[in-house]
């Protein structure tokens, strides 16, 4: 006797025809991804920090994220935005980023106005802030996504930092970083699978992933430039992490190859890593405009190679012309400040971005057809001066610009002590006594001599009694509380006085916050202020070597399959997990403490069970609507037909 097996599959479109057929709505086989789920988020923030927890009970946590955005406002930290835009050749229709929140801007290029926030320009603060402070320890981004018709592709914009203990079995040190797409936290935690319908966004091959920028490089202010973060302090060379061969072609997997960059090894030391914060090589830096709240200016660190303090810095040198180049870079000039209309292209020597050259910021001049509007043109000559604000000629010299160093390099870093620099009298060539300069924000700002330094902290004074000292402030309060705020330290010659403060009388306490100093205060070229900022040299961690920016993309594109989709009906709403890992096989995998149990109450009275037409649940891939939903009137029709063909089988079983 041969036994036939019939096996069901279940398959979309025979799925939808019979959904149809019964007045159901099949399940729907796209998605949006709508906003960030917060079930396991600590919102408020705790002690300025939304914690990511291991369960929606807040059982423990493995790192957090800042809910803070660079413009002081206080959200969640993260947000979704559906706004579609192209980068780097791909097209997207949103962004999971820093919460920025900024509204069209009618003055910007066309795309920028369409999508304000995933298009922002990079100085806005666009990349959410996460940080991992348990080695191996996953991070678990949950996202609320609703059921579609349209698959999507995302654009996921962040920073990752390494806040592990500094004083674990390995310093600290992380080798590598992992993302996976899934589903739950924690222990209930789900890996995807392929065509599941999520997935990190792949190229058209199959065999590497979208991700608009590098994977994962430590900041390009340190390393290789940036456009955003300026000329680079340490080498002109990306550090970039590289994608593990074993996850390239792997849709819901990706993991780095546990090589750390080597423009990163050459500073901390080839047998090292990754580097904690609370490990992070020390740096003098320079609060140019008296507002400790904005980034300073890396000038110099103490060498981690060196046992003993040994402060070094790296000179930019401008390059001249040299062989078969000219010396020249591309500046794009916005000649009618109207961004929505192409500039012109203008060559202009490097060395006139030298703060310290003969030709610093030198006026170029150029020639442009202006359109009269009658078909006619008419040469206009054009000046600009301020063309050494954008570093962007330079940096696209550079690590970031030229990956395959097609071209020569605009500026070369040169090692020096940082006394050696820093002098009172830099250029001995001429009668002029002048310090060395530095390019901040598109200007020549003189530094002072490198002894100095230690004596001239950033303070307040006070402009109606001989600029007086009035505060200074003080980074780091109390050494022993990790990420204490800084504070304003009153000079005692004022405290517990009263003063007036812009036109308030004001008693003054022994501290002022930041934000309380910034707001009675004016900056360092303000004339009408009474409390004026002055700049100052702060020493400090270099925070940036603990930080990774991550580029990567997300695909949802199907939730049919999801186990964690809830309907009505109407509408579908599911969620997934974006999980992050900052990895050292050095160290075993941390234990994600189980939820507690709470005791089990007082059994209530039984309801009567529910049934299928109360639409929990699906039915055969078809979603049932709830009690008072429209009543399909052919479904009574349905109902008999089956019935009649129920009651033929059994004439014919009888026969």
């Amino acid at each position: 006797m041969r036994t036939t097996t019939t096996k069901f599959v279940r398959k979309p479109l025979a799925a939808a025809v019979m959904c149809s057929a019964i007045g159901l709505s099949p399940a729907v086989l796209a998605a949006t991804i709508e906003n960030v789920n917060t079930n396991n988020l600590s919102v408020p923030p705790v002690e300025g920090k939304t914690l990511v927890y291991t369960d929606t009970a807040g059982t423990a946590t493995f790192g957090w994220f800042d809910p803070v955005n660079d413009s002081g406002d206080i959200g969640l930290g993260m947000s979704v935005y559906n706004e579609i835009f192209s980068a780097a050749g791909e097209t997207f229709q949103g962004c999971i980023m820093a919460q920025t929140d900024l509204e069209s801007d009618p003055e910007a290029p066309q795309a920028q106005q369409d999508s304000p926030n995933c298009l922002a320009p990079g100085d806005s603060g666009k990349r959410f802030k996460l940080k991992t402070t348990e080695t191996n320890g996953p991070i678990d981004l949950v996202f609320d996504v609703t059921a579609d018709e349209a698959s999507k592709l995302y654009r996921v914009i962040g920073k990752f930092s390494n806040l592990t203990d500094g004083t674990n079995s390995v310093d600290g040190i992380l080798k590598a970083l992992r993302f996976e797409t899934g589903f739950g936290v924690g222990n209930e935690f789900m890996p995807s699978s392929a065509e599941d319908g999520l997935s990190f966004g792949m190229e058209a091959d199959g065999q590497s992933k979208i991700s608009a920028g590098n994977l994962g490089k430590f900041p390009g202010g340190l390393f290789g430039g940036s456009k955003v973060e300026g000329l680079p302090f340490f080498s002109t060379s990306v550090a970039e992490f590289i994608e593990s061969t074993d996850t390239v072609s792997v849709q819901d997997k990706l993991e780095t190859n546990g090589e750390i960059p080597t423009p990163y090894t050459d500073l901390v030391g080839a047998d090292s890593g990754w580097l904690a914060l609370a490990n992070v090589p020390t740096g003098w830096f320079i609060d140019h405009d008296g507002n400790p709240s904005n980034d300073s200016i890396l000038l110099a660190y103490d060498d981690p190679e060196t046992a003993e303090e040994d402060w070094m810095t790296n000179e930019k040198v401008f390059q001249a012309a040299v062989g078969d180049w000219d010396g020249k870079v591309t500046y794009e000039f916005d000649h009618d400040n109207d961004q929505t209309t192409d500039p012109i292209l203008v060559d202009i020597d490097a060395v006139n971005w030298d703060p310290n050259g003969d030709s610093f910021a030198d006026p170029v001049t150029v020639t442009v057809d202006v359109d009269n509007g009658d078909g006619t043109t008419t040469p206009t000559d054009f000046t600009t001066q301020d063309y050494v604000k954008d570093v962007s000629p330079l940096v696209e010299t550079l690590g970031e610009g030229d990956p395959e160093d097609a071209v020569v390099d605009a500026v070369i870093l040169e090692p020096k002590e940082a006394s050696a620099l820093y002098v009172a009298d830099y250029d001995t060539t001429d009668d002029v006594t002048e310090g060395f300069y530095v390019l901040i924000d598109g200007e020549a700002v003189e530094i002072a001599p490198f002894g100095d330094w230690d004596t001239t902290p950033v303070t307040v004074i006070d402009s109606t009694n001989s600029d007086a000292l009035f505060a200074t402030w003080n980074p780091d309060p109390d050494p022993t509380v990790e990420g204490e705020e800084g504070i304003y330290e009153v000079d005692g010659a004022y405290v517990g006085t009263t003063v007036t403060i812009n036109a308030e009388e004001v008693v003054v306490p022994e501290t002022f916050t930041l934000d309380e100093m910034i707001a009675i205060s004016g900056p360092p070229d303000s004339d009408t202020a009474t409390l004026i900022r002055q700049p100052g040299y702060v020493q400090g961690p270099i925070e940036d070597l603990a930080n990774v920016n991550i580029n990567t993309s997300v695909a949802v594109s199907g939730t049919s399959t999801w186990p964690t989709c809830t309907g009505d009906g109407t509408e579908t709403s599911c969620t997934f997990t974006l999980r992050v890992t900052g990895l050292n096989d050095a160290v075993e995998v941390p234990t994600i403490p189980v939820t507690p149990v709470e005791p089990t109450p007082e059994p209530e009275p039984e309801e009567p069970a529910a049934s299928s037409s109360d639409g929990d649940g699906t039915i055969f891939g078809c979603t049932a609507g709830k009690p008072g939903s429209p009543f399909d009137p052919v479904l009574p029709s349905m109902v008999l037909a089956a019935l009649a063909g129920l009651w033929a089988r059994k004439r014919r079983g009888t026969a």
